[in-house]
Parts: structure tokens; C-alpha cells; sequence
């Protein structure tokens, strides 16, 4: 490749440049001088390359021309629709654990990068969802999550993370997190120490573990603000399961109910 890149004007430095003195310091039979230092420089380039080069997603992705196809998150935030990003570490089409922490710290760093980017009278709202946060918990999606939680809201962000557990988390994301968050919900747990750790993001002195680990099916406590009222957590339980049979003709289907919101709701309106 080298030869035929110096028949190329352009590339001829370049190319004489790879023949004369890198292939030279990479020679294994070549006597230690001062050809180490570069060839320490390049083991170390190949190393953080080697992500790249090894595998074939980001092979195809760096492959791509210039002028390709693009990802412009900041069009997509302020687009109005729903961006999926799946992104998986096994399978057949899954990246690697190394390839993956990449991609998805590099797409969280991108919208972060865009919402603390914005002008503060540009808010339009976009809604960023993490599922399985703890499975992220050594890579840097955490960091950036703590950095739109903390940070980007008054930019229009809104942050919604799924996670089985809160015990895997860094603690000072974990902190944040209780903190920033003004909306928790938590569902049913595993593990007395999940239970303990739920009961204290839920900060009420009537809820501790036993009453998390004790939630009847198909429920959830909710703690929500409005405004700058903190609400008391409560229980709520999930509609019950429909199943649907036979529908009647269309002529023969009741009419609905008018809408008649209770005093309630009316009242978390008003909030």
C-alpha cells in the first residue's frame, strides 16, 4: 500500500515518511536506539485504535464517507420524535462490553453536549430515557445522566432512568439522583437491601423496607412535586388486567361516560 502511495503526488511525503522511519523503528530485528521512542508511540496509538479496528461495527462506521450518512443529535432532540438508540453488548449483534461502554458514552456525551449547548430561551422540551442504568454504572452514561439531572434542565431536558437496582450505582450519582429527581416511583423489589435503598428515595417516616418489600402486586409508591410543594408518597396500584372477547356491533357498544374529573384531580391541576 505504502509503494502504491508513492506513485500518488499528494501521499508521496506521507508515504516516504512511513517507509524511512516508522516501518524502520517497528522492524523487531532492528538494534534498540533512537527508533524506541516512536515505536512506544505507535504500540500505544495501536492500542487505543485497536477498539476500533477490531471490530466490525465501528470498521463499517469509520468507513462510512465524509459526506455520508450522519447522526445530528441536536436535530434529533428538537425533531419531537422518539429516537431509538439499542445499542447491546451479547448476541449476534452485540458490540463487545468495550465497543459498547464506547458508543453509549459517546451518544450520552453528544446530547448532553447539545442541551448544555442551547440558548437558555431555546427550552424546547425533549424527554431522554435510560433503561438499566445500573448496568452502565463504569461507564460514563452516569456521569452524564448526573451532568442533565443537575444541569440541563433549565434547557429543556428531561431525564426518565429505569434501574432494577440502586445499590450498583456510584453514591454520589445515587445522591443526585434523590435529590434532582422530583418524580420517583418505585415498583416491586428484589432484595431487602433494594427495599432499604427505595424507602430512602421515597423519604417518607411511614414507608421503610418492610413496607416496599410488603407492596401488594401490581402496585407502586409515587412521590412527585408540584411546583415547589413536595406531594406525600402513595400507593397505587396498576388497572387490572382486561381481557378483550367477542365485540358486540358497533351499533350495539353503550355510549361512554362523559369525563368527570374528581375533586383530585382538579386539585393536582391546579398545582
Amino acid at each position: 500500500v505504502l509503494r502504491r502511495a508513492q506513485r500518488v503526488r499528494d501521499a508521496r511525503r506521507a508515504a516516504e515518511f512511513w517507509i524511512e522511519k516508522v516501518a524502520p523503528a517497528l522492524d523487531p530485528q532492528a538494534k534498540r536506539g533512537s527508533g524506541d521512542s516512536l515505536k512506544q508511540s505507535l504500540v500505544s496509538a495501536s492500542r487505543r485504535l485497536s477498539l476500533f479496528l477490531n471490530n466490525k461495527y465501528m470498521r463499517r462506521t469509520l468507513a462510512l464517507p465524509p459526506l455520508g450518512p450522519r447522526l445530528d443529535v441536536g436535530e434529533m432532540l428538537d425533531s419531537g420524535r422518539v429516537i431509538l438508540v439499542p445499542v447491546r453488548k451479547e448476541g449476534p449483534d452485540g458490540l463487545g462490553s468495550q465497543a459498547w461502554s464506547v458508543v453509549l458514552s459517546l451518544y450520552m456525551w453528544l446530547v448532553t453536549k447539545e442541551f448544555l449547548g442551547r440558548d437558555y430561551a431555546d427550552n424546547q422540551q425533549a424527554v431522554v430515557i435510560v433503561d438499566e442504568l445500573a448496568s452502565m454504572a463504569e461507564t460514563d452514561v452516569v456521569v452524564y445522566a448526573d451532568t442533565i439531572l443537575r444541569e440541563a434542565r433549565k434547557f429543556g431536558a428531561s431525564l426518565l432512568l429505569g434501574t432494577q437496582s440502586l445499590e450498583q450505582l456510584p453514591s454520589g450519582v445515587k445522591q443526585n439522583i434523590t435529590i434532582n429527581a422530583n418524580q420517583k416511583w418505585v415498583l416491586l423489589v428484589s432484595s431487602p437491601g433494594d427495599a432499604r435503598d427505595a424507602a430512602k428515595l421515597l423519604a417518607d417516616s411511614e414507608i421503610d423496607g418492610d413496607s416496599v418489600m410488603g407492596m401488594p402486586e401490581f402496585s407502586g409508591y409515587f412521590k412527585g412535586r408540584a411546583g415547589t410543594a413536595s406531594l406525600p408518597p402513595a400507593l397505587l396500584r396498576m388497572l387490572d388486567e382486561i381481557t378483550l372477547g367477542q365485540l358486540p356491533d358497533r351499533g350495539a357498544l353503550p355510549q361512554a361516560e362523559p369525563f368527570r374529573p374528581s375533586p383530585e384531580f382538579d386539585e393536582a391541576l391546579r398545582l
